[in-house]
């Protein structure tokens, strides 16, 4: 991991001297952790008990003291890219797609909406069950102005930190670009821990040939790819499916994303080490049995004393 994301990490015993914008501290000694469990063929594992895990914190096994693995209420914040890199085709698509993710929630789950653009970051729906006719107020909406994309999701992972539900995550419908943010990929990534999300990207703006071929585009997907590996969650390009206008097939696969936080497992253990020093730690969760694998954030920045 440290080879992958060289710039997240500092030497295995180097502390780091003094505070850094990119540093929250972290006030409790609990760490929660939302795991995704799937076998051979991709399908989700559910009724495992609290010895099918290892959870390892920089190679190091850490004691589980609290699992939960049962079907759970979802907490989900939308964040729709109105920039200027956005086309009106685009706007389409996300707004089917939002509409089509409203309706695929359960009975107990919440949505809210949030957009990026002219306005900075608004709130668009605040949480809520998702009714019949609410996205027709996103029908009025222009693309423009700048794309503060790390603002926006450190707004959702604040807002999601206050809901009481256990299962939360972040959906992204953007092309990756950012300008005109007051935080960083790396703060924003710190508050999904603390919000205890992880972020499901839905790479579907700008869909024309040429953007995508880009080497701005390109570098745009890396950090949309990026933020959801490192937050536990889900990165899926348009390529393949959504750029033939197939509305049915990435319904489903939201469809399929629903169903996976309502069947993750919540695990909470307690870090061995007491070091608070703003270094990177890194998570990885082994499965007891090798024919299981387990998808969850990849790590968090410690508190510096």
């Amino acid at each position: 991991m440290r080879d992958r994301f060289t710039d997240l990490f500092n030497p295995p015993e180097t502390p780091i001297q003094g505070g850094d914008a990119d540093t929250i501290k972290l006030e409790t000694s609990v760490v929660s952790i939302n795991v995704t469990v799937t076998d051979e063929k991709g399908k989700l594992v559910t009724g495992l008990d609290r010895e099918a895990f290892t959870v390892m914190e920089d190679g190091r096994p850490q004691d589980i003291v609290q699992m939960y693995g049962e079907d759970a209420p979802v907490a989900v914040a939308v964040i729709i890219d109105l920039s200027g890199s956005a086309l009106t085709d685009d706007l389409i698509r996300w707004r089917n797609a939002v509409n089509d993710l409203s309706k695929l929630l359960k009975s107990g789950d919440v949505l809210a909406v949030y957009t990026l653009g002219e306005d900075g970051v608004a709130e668009r729906k605040g949480f809520g069950p998702a009714k019949d006719g609410w996205t027709t107020d996103l029908k009025n909406l222009k693309p423009g102005g700048n794309s503060p994309l790390f603002d926006a999701v450190v707004r959702a992972a604040a807002d999601l930190k206050k809901r009481s539900e256990r299962r939360r995550a972040i959906f992204v419908f953007s092309d990756g670009s950012d300008s005109g943010s007051e935080t960083t990929l790396n703060a924003a990534e710190q508050q999904t821990f603390h919000s205890g999300s992880e972020i499901y990207v839905i790479d579907i703006i700008n869909t024309q040939k040429a953007a995508r071929q880009s080497a701005e585009r390109q570098a745009a997907a890396q950090t949309l790819e990026r933020m959801a590996v490192n937050t536990g969650g889900r990165y899926i390009s348009a390529d393949g499916f959504y750029i033939w206008g197939d509305r049915s097939k990435l319904k489903r696969l939201l469809s399929g994303l629903i169903n996976e936080l309502h069947n993750q497992y919540t695990l909470l253990y307690e870090p061995a080490n007491a070091r608070r020093a703003g270094r990177f730690r890194t998570i990885r969760v082994v499965m007891e049995q090798s024919d299981m694998a387990a998808r969850a954030r990849v790590g968090y920045r410690e508190s510096v004393r």
